[in-house]
């Protein structure tokens, strides 16, 4: 099939991607507050779902096109969903954790009637059959899917751009990547356009996101979300080779990540585990262990450096334990992790994944594993060798939890410095005086999905050139309770979400009287 023939089907709705010549009008009522705040006003009468979400639309088609963080807007839908919530809370039926709330999902996952292309032309013209498990749990919760969010062709990059969609910009420098490959999540929230996205992460890719706009973010514990019910264009739903990837959220605050968590897990078959958790500690009772430069050939810049040492200095001014240590597993888990990712790519149930990610992957380099081998290393294997990989990989999450015997979490960076220029996926960065190799730049993120450990984003403030700058804080098996405890501990020792210049504007006053209807 031909280009052109292939872009006519897609049908861009153009009108999100261009800058408008009246702005809709916005009062900045609802954006920019939590999912939490909103679903409290909401269920009270002290907001209508209507308002809520008409507002948030009209921001979104005043700003979107600056960072293309949304690539597709179901305004109809929404307003008509926005509608029924408010019914129900006339009429006094329970409200759902998210009842009337706008959020986003990231584009690869099925919503019901809509695009699912993974930006790659091969797959343009896929329209969804029915909901991904995850999108029904947020449905049964009573959100409302306000839009689809930009991620990179085929999932494959750290940044976000493709074969279909505009690039999406860094709402904080728009010269410069949200990250990937839920960048046009990470956009989103961080420009007010929705007070949260699901979106999903198999090598870093919610956390990255997150540190380069400045926002929280939760990977989960591997397994305990559904990620592949749906998730994929034209999904046979059967995965030979599959580890690592989980769905999550990415939120402004620690109250939202825990909210989105709950509606996604409302289901999950591990909720036992992830329930039986100690009582919650008072700060000063934590034993943490940290590292800033943990990788032997992984460069962490001073930016990073300079966040996470007045961190640590914060923790300890509360009576908190700190110990730099790590487990000496790091060049092992980021191998394993290359491995696994490699398996997942090349040896996929569909012929066109392996045939175009291969092409992808020639572009990158890496000291710890070329992944120009990758194809290669895979191809002469089998399911029993993957087994073998697997009884490998367990011995690496064993180790992993024996560490988590000493410490209660782990704190270590998620990439080397902040946001990075958009660019091709074969060229160095260069931070302070070093220049990385690509790959490199985000091994931090990479680890801890070899072993499916979960761990949560922390926006720490902004480097010296006002770029976002993040860590993780990672936790034993099924801890995400207590890593959100933590997170919400820590909030007033550290400066968290800030709002992107970019997005604050002079909105014009409207009186009482007016209406939120966008003709």
């Amino acid at each position: 099939m031909r280009y052109r023939k292939i872009k006519k089907i897609v049908n861009l709705q153009e009108d999100i991607f261009r800058p408008l010549a009246e702005p809709f009008p916005v009062e900045e009522k609802y954006i920019f507050k939590s999912a939490y705040e909103l679903a409290e006003m909401i269920r009270k009468g002290r907001a209508s779902s209507l308002e809520v979400v008409q507002e948030h639309i009209n921001h979104i088609k005043n700003n979107n096109w600056k960072v293309n963080a949304l690539v597709w807007l179901y305004e109809n839908d929404a307003l008509e969903a926005a509608r029924h919530a408010d019914e129900e809370i006339a009429v006094g039926k329970p409200a759902g954790l998210l009842h009337g709330v706008p959020v986003t999902v990231k584009e690869h996952f099925w919503v019901k009637g809509k695009p699912t292309n993974v930006n790659d032309l091969r797959f343009a013209g896929f329209k969804a059959p029915r909901n991904g498990a995850m999108v029904n749990n947020l449905l049964a919760e009573g959100a409302i899917i306000i839009g689809s969010t930009n991620n990179p062709e085929m999932l494959l990059d750290y940044q976000t751009h493709g074969q279909i969609y505009p690039t999406a910009s860094n709402p904080f420098d728009f010269t410069r990547t949200p990250g990937g490959s839920t960048g046009g999540g990470a956009a989103a929230v961080a420009s007010g356009f929705s007070p949260a996205d699901m979106g999903s992460d198999a090598v870093g890719s919610l956390r990255v996101p997150a540190a380069f706009c400045g926002l929280y973010a939760l990977k989960v514990t591997e397994k305990t979300l559904d990620l592949f019910d749906a998730n994929w264009p034209a999904s046979i739903d059967k995965y030979l080779f599959r580890e690592m990837a989980v769905p999550g959220p990415i939120t402004r605050s620690v109250d939202d990540l825990e909210l989105m968590w709950n509606a996604l897990r409302r289901n999950s078959p591990y909720n036992n585990q992830l329930n039986a958790v100690k009582p919650p500690k008072k700060l000063s009772h934590y034993r943490i262990a940290w590292i800033d430069d943990w990788g032997k050939t992984i460069y962490t810049g001073r930016d990073v450096k300079s966040k996470m040492n007045k961190l640590i200095s914060n923790l300890e001014g509360e009576g908190v334990l700190t110990f730099k240590d790590a487990p000496d597993l790091f060049e092992e888990m980021s191998q394993m992790a290359m491995l696994l990712a490699s398996y997942s790519w090349f040896l996929d149930p569909h012929w066109i994944t392996r045939k175009f990610s291969k092409a992808g992957l020639r572009m990158m380099k890496s000291k710890r594993l070329d992944p120009l081998k990758m194809p290669q290393m895979v191809e002469v294997k089998n399911k029993k060798n993957y087994q073998a990989a697997l009884a490998r990989r367990q011995e690496l999450i064993e180790r992993t939890e024996e560490f988590f015997h000493n410490y209660d979490f782990l704190i270590t960076p998620i990439t080397a410095g902040p946001a990075i220029e958009k660019g091709p996926m074969a060229y160095k960065i260069k931070i302070d005086d070093t220049k990385m190799h690509y790959w490199d730049y985000f091994a931090y993120g990479q680890v801890f999905n070899a072993t499916g450990h979960p761990a949560i984003s922390i926006p720490l403030g902004f480097s010296q050139n006002g770029l976002p700058i993040g860590v993780q804080v990672i936790g034993k098996y099924y801890s995400e309770k207590e890593l959100l405890h933590f997170a919400r501990l820590i909030e007033p020792l550290h400066l968290g979400y800030s709002k992107p210049t970019s997005m604050i504007r002079e909105y014009v006053e409207k009186s009482p009287t007016d209406s939120y209807v966008v003709s």
